[in-house]
């Protein structure tokens, strides 16, 4: 009966050193996704604002490819991110940038 129970002790215990090798490397990879996360958002958010003072022209569009629709400039940049959580973090859900 010892052996049985030293053996589902090795069991458990080789068990929980994978669980926690695979939640140390996720913990990790989180953390590099946070942080490209928070430089894209910083970056995103400085090209909206020289974006808003040059106002580029939008690229020649035509509603039957035939007929030009007038030029047009694109105005209101904006950056929108949103979080959400996740293994009771606080995470990046996602980052996105928009106009009219």
């Amino acid at each position: 009966i010892m052996s049985f129970l030293h053996q589902l002790k090795n069991q458990a215990n080789a068990l929980q050193t994978q669980r926690t090798a695979v939640d140390e490397q996720l913990e990790a990879k989180s953390a590099l996704v946070e942080s490209a996360c928070a430089t894209v958002l910083s970056y995103l958010q400085d090209l909206a604002r020289q974006l808003n003072v040059i106002e580029p022209e939008s690229a020649p569009f035509s509603l039957d490819g035939k007929t030009p629709w007038p030029p047009m400039k694109q105005v209101d940049f904006r950056v929108d991110a949103r979080r959400k959580m996740v293994r009771d973090r606080e995470v990046f859900d996602y980052v996105a940038m928009g106009w009219r």
